[in-house]
């Protein structure tokens, strides 16, 4: 099938495409269409992903662009798929104590990521 622009303009199309989340490449030759198909950078990045308890797990960079994809979709089954096993161990203490004061740890390095929600743990456990 191809795009007809006598039909619907091309904007209109994008638009329509966008608004169902189904417009992330766009292949075109047209100077015209190229410059309506432009992205604007996230203003937010991970904004899926900080709305969960997610966001108290220390992630890769990898991990959690990932996970904020799998987020959008509600799916923490496919979230767990990519973390490994102190990970998946650490947001399941999480679900079990939201109330402790979890640190939100996207986008910190790793090493700071760990030893603020490590710092966490272990005041909620006494030591």
């Amino acid at each position: 099938m191809r795009f007809d622009p006598t039909v619907m303009p091309f904007a209109d199309l994008l638009a329509r495409a966008r608004r169902k989340d189904c417009a992330h490449i766009v292949w075109t030759d047209d100077a015209a269409a190229r410059a309506a198909a432009r992205v604007e950078p996230d203003r937010e990045p991970k904004y899926r992903l900080r709305g969960t308890r997610w966001r108290h797990v220390p992630m890769t960079p990898l991990q959690a662009l990932r996970a904020n994809a799998a987020a959008a979709r509600k799916d923490d089954d496919g979230i767990r798929a990519l973390l490994s096993p102190r990970q998946v161990a650490l947001e399941r203490r999480i679900a079990a104590a939201p109330d402790l004061a979890w640190p939100v740890v996207v986008d910190l390095p790793l090493p700071e990521a760990w030893s603020q929600v490590d710092a966490v743990a272990a005041k909620a456990s006494g030591r």
